[in-house]
Order: structure tokens, then C-alpha cells, then sequence
């Protein structure tokens, strides 16, 4: 038996996974969530990726997720549904959708992980919700306990085990496949966020308090725009000039905590700090190891795809824009003003379009 209390000794929650992956030679990963978060997803895949590599897609995964209040994110939701061997269904779906904002009348709360191979198993339970927050920085304590397989008839590991199994095998036959809603679901999110709703506990669009001398960053609405949407576009201006004299730069300067769009946690980060790496797919390329980081001046700076052969003005009043696909890639649009004129369009009907110093940005 392992315990973890987050963030005390320099843990996090997701050790516990990470350790339940490296050690179980796994075929199955079974688990029921209260909500998910484009940020949770994401760090859970890429501990797992970093644990077993490409195995991970040959692994088994059914995922029990609540939506109860609208709490999980639906870029989140088609993650899950969309990655290898994987299958999402919704507790409650159809009562809920049928209920203003998803209010429950029962609460699905649980924090759940269930892991199998031929001659492990492993059982991770506690507080952190797939979510950014509860896996890498709240305060949370949770629990990994691991047996030998088979297990004897009788022996309390047996019972335990066989215990959960029934109960999620119960819960999963009840369930509603998230096909079935998602397109609803979307929508009735989509026009909270319109709205301006709020949405209770929602632990991963909570910015820290400013820093002194630091610019202010997104407000909780704004990351919640970019957890909620599947499309980001931002004017460039000028890119930041970072791979040396006489060669175009290539880094995109974002408000502080945009990041929220990429999977990132909101958490104060020391100036320069790499905060994570994502693929970008431009024109039918794929550019791996895109660098996220935190910059001194005060922002967040991706590096998109060098402009190469376009030329060093290439970017230059161009305006970029971000695609979440389901793969967990993000398609790379340069666009010209028309395109620009339109997606402006989408996100000044919807609200939610934004300046950041004298360039504009919006979600879509």
C-alpha cells in the first residue's frame, strides 16, 4: 500500500498512477471520475506516454465520467472517447441533460482507478479528480494498492477487487455511451459559457493570486473559454526573435495562462520555465516538441513551426490559429485577414473575443 498527500514532500496524485503503470504490466485501466478537464487528460496521458510509451494505446480503457453541473470539459470528454481502445460512457447522461445545468439528484462523486494485467492489479482511490489541479497541485491525499493475480478465492484482495469490478460493471452496463450525447452536451456548455454561468468547483480555471510586478493574466471566465472550445486564434504580430541574429523567430507571446487551451495547469511557473511540449500539424507536416513556456516578460510563448523558406516576414500581421483535434494534436492555421474576418466573427457572436495589448484573440 502506497499513500500520497499532494502537494506535501514534493508529491503529486498522479505518481500514483504513474507507479501502478510501470509496475503492472497493464491490458486493462478501468475508471470512474466525478468530471475531467482538458488539463487532467492531458497530464494523465503523458504520464502514462512516459510510463509505457506507445503501449498505452493497446491498453483496454473504459472511463465512467460524470457531467453533473456541466463540470467536464468537452474537448476533455472527446479525449477520452477518441483515443485507442478507449470507451466513454456518462452516468445518468440522458436525466441529466434533461435537467437544467445537469443538476443531479444524485451526485456522482467518485476518484477511481482500476488497473489489470495477467498477473497484477492495481487500485488507486482518493481525492484528486481528472482534473490539472487534483493530479499535479491541490491539496489531496489518495492511495495505490497493488496484488498478485490471480488472487486466492476468500483472500481479502480477491473480495476487494471482486467487489469493484461488480460495482463498475454495474454502473458502466447503466451508463450512456457519450456518442449518444455529445453533441447536446456541447451545446448546452457552450451556451453557459455564453452565458456566463457559473459552474461549481471548477479547480482548473481558478488562477492563482497576480505576483507582484507581473502582468495581469486571464480571468477565470477567459480560461474557461479555452477549456470549453475547441479552437483558439490569436493575431501574431511580431514573433519573438529566439533562434538567433539574422534568422526569424518563431515564439508566439500569449496572455499569461493561456496555456489552459493546451492542457497546461493554471499554477504560477518561475520566469523560463518550460511548462510542456505539444505537436503541431501544419499543412499536413507534423511538428513535434513545440515548446510552451513561461517568459520573463511576462507571458506565456509557444514556438510555432519555423517559417523556413517563406521567408524571415512570413508571420508578420498574419493571424494563428489552434484546432484540438481528437488525436490530442492541435492543426496549425496560418490565416490572411479574410480568414482572420471570419473567425472574429464566430467569436464576437459568441462572446468571446479579447485583445491582448494591441493584438486580438478569441476562442471558436
Amino acid at each position: 500500500m502506497q499513500y500520497i498527500v499532494q502537494p506535501a514532500f514534493g508529491h503529486k496524485y498522479v505518481e500514483l498512477l504513474s507507479e501502478a503503470l510501470r509496475h503492472g504490466a497493464c491490458t486493462q485501466f478501468h475508471a470512474a471520475v466525478a468530471y475531467a478537464t482538458v488539463g487532467g487528460v492531458h497530464q494523465l496521458e503523458k504520464a502514462a506516454r512516459l510510463q509505457i510509451g506507445n503501449r498505452w494505446d493497446e491498453i483496454e480503457k473504459k472511463w465512467l465520467v460524470g457531467i453533473d453541473w456541466c463540470r467536464s470539459d468537452p474537448p476533455a470528454l472527446n479525449r477520452l472517447q477518441n483515443m485507442p481502445n478507449s470507451q466513454l460512457r456518462i452516468p445518468s447522461g440522458e436525466s441529466l441533460l434533461g435537467r437544467p445545468g445537469c443538476i443531479p439528484s444524485q451526485t456522482f462523486h467518485p476518484k477511481l482507478y482500476v488497473l489489470r494485467g495477467p498477473e497484477r492489479a492495481a487500485i488507486v482511490c482518493g481525492s484528486g479528480n481528472l482534473s490539472a489541479n487534483g493530479l499535479l497541485r491541490g491539496c489531496e491525499c489518495g492511495s495505490l494498492h497493488s496484488m498478485s493475480l490471480p488472487a486466492a478465492a476468500g483472500e481479502n484482495d480477491a473480495i476487494q477487487l471482486g467487489n469493484l469490478d461488480q460495482w463498475f460493471a454495474t454502473a458502466w452496463n447503466e451508463a450512456h455511451g457519450y456518442a449518444d450525447l455529445q453533441t447536446r452536451y456541447e451545446a448546452l456548455c457552450r451556451q453557459r459559457v455564453r452565458q456566463r454561468l457559473a459552474v461549481p468547483t471548477e479547480d482548473d480555471n481558478s488562477p492563482p493570486e497576480p505576483a507582484p510586478n507581473r502582468k495581469p493574466p486571464l480571468t477565470e471566465e477567459q480560461i474557461r473559454q479555452l477549456r470549453t472550445f475547441d479552437t483558439l486564434w490569436i493575431e501574431a504580430g511580431v514573433l519573438g526573435g529566439n533562434l538567433g541574429r539574422g534568422r526569424p523567430g518563431n515564439q508566439l507571446d500569449m496572455k499569461r495562462f493561456t496555456r489552459a487551451f493546451f492542457g497546461a495547469p493554471v499554477t504560477d511557473v518561475p520566469p523560463n520555465e518550460e511548462i510542456d511540449r505539444i505537436t503541431l500539424v501544419w499543412e499536413e507536416v507534423q511538428y513535434n516538441n513545440c515548446t510552451l513556456k513561461y517568459g520573463d516578460n511576462g507571458m506565456d510563448k509557444l514556438n510555432v513551426p519555423p517559417s523556413g523558406d517563406r521567408g524571415p516576414e512570413y508571420y508578420r500581421g498574419k493571424t494563428l490559429l489552434f484546432l484540438r483535434n481528437p488525436t490530442g494534436r492541435y492543426q496549425f492555421v496560418v490565416g490572411d485577414e479574410t480568414e482572420k474576418r471570419t473567425w472574429r466573427r464566430q467569436s464576437e457572436r459568441l462572446g468571446t473575443l479579447h485583445r491582448v495589448g494591441q493584438r486580438e484573440w478569441g476562442v471558436f
